[in-house]
């Protein structure tokens, strides 16, 4: 990766090739889109957001291109898709440049994650009924060599899922993209700040104001029915992966702290895949509490 990164940042036109290298392959292998937007990320804090932009810009002509030529089905919305990546990683990196804050640049772009899922339960309407139609329609084929009562389980999971579809493909996103930056400010830590990302990430934390907020809309989520009863439920998960990050960068910053195994490392991601509320819970009472400096007074 430091080899990579030192590729990169030889000049414009090698970032530009990564970025449209990278971006191509993602067409076939997604997560590679992790390392295109990682790209652009990198150029914006190292060189300014100009630079940054102008190899989002040019990357994204090429890749453009490329898909148009392929001419398949999804070759519209996963372009969408990928320059929603490249453009919102450039936000968080400018973001980022600029205020020196990883926790500030994160809540930049969950404001934009809420403001779509705002929007887009203000154009579809019943988020639900859309997301249940569309199942349907890809999973018929399917569905009918089922059995009756397998029809009916895997019709209600359809609607279990058909209800936090917005928020979870949402956060999904978004995750991409705060990957994304997180490998590009490692690569510029191991190039010019070693460890760096380390201590950055091991400090993260979202302010009160945040947690107010957040507070507010778990509130919302749970008035009677109503469009913000859906919306704040929606946003919710963006609540939620805010504050498993926070516990994760918290848990992280201790066993460094206390010098503990990294057996502990594997218990918390354990809990992440488990019961990921759990971590979120004891993050948001981090930011009340803060665990990590009562932990470094204890010595």
């Amino acid at each position: 990766m430091k080899a990579l990164a030192a590729f990169i940042m030889r000049g414009q036109p090698q970032a530009i090739a990564v970025t449209a290298g990278f971006a191509v392959l993602s067409l076939f292998f997604p997560l590679l889109g992790l390392l295109s937007a990682a790209v652009t990320g990198l150029v914006t804090l190292r060189l300014g957001p100009m630079t940054g932009l102008i190899v989002l810009v040019a990357g994204s002509v090429v890749v453009s291109g490329v898909a148009m030529f392929m001419a398949t089905p999804l070759a519209i919305p996963a372009i969408v898709s990928l320059l929603a990546w490249l453009l919102l990683v450039w936000i968080a990196a400018v973001v980022l440049r600029v205020t020196r804050s990883l926790a500030l640049s994160i809540t930049t772009v969950s404001v934009v994650g809420v403001l779509f899922v705002a929007v887009f339960h203000l154009i579809v309407g019943d988020t639900a009924a859309w997301w249940q139609s569309n199942f349907d329609e890809f999973f018929a084929q399917a569905t009918e060599s089922m059995m009756m009562d397998q029809q009916m389980v895997f019709k209600q999971n359809l609607e279990t899922w058909s209800a936090i579809m917005t928020g979870f493909v949402t956060m999904a996103f978004l995750l991409n993209v705060i990957f994304s930056l997180f490998i590009a400010r490692s690569w510029q830590a191991m190039l010019y700040n070693p460890g760096g990302f380390r201590e950055e990430f091991h400090g993260l934390r979202f302010g009160k104001q945040v947690a107010i907020v957040s507070l507010v809309i778990a509130s919302l989520a749970l008035l009677p029915e109503s469009v913000i009863t859906y919306i704040s439920k929606d946003i919710l998960m963006l609540v939620l992966m805010l504050y498993v990050m926070q516990g994760i960068a918290m848990v992280h910053a201790i066993v460094g702290i206390k010098g503990l195994h990294w057996a502990w490392l594997v218990g918390l991601y354990l809990l992440v895949t488990l019961v990921p509320q759990l971590v979120a819970i004891t993050g948001y009472i981090d930011t009340w509490l803060d665990f990590r400096k009562r932990v470094a007074k204890q010595g």
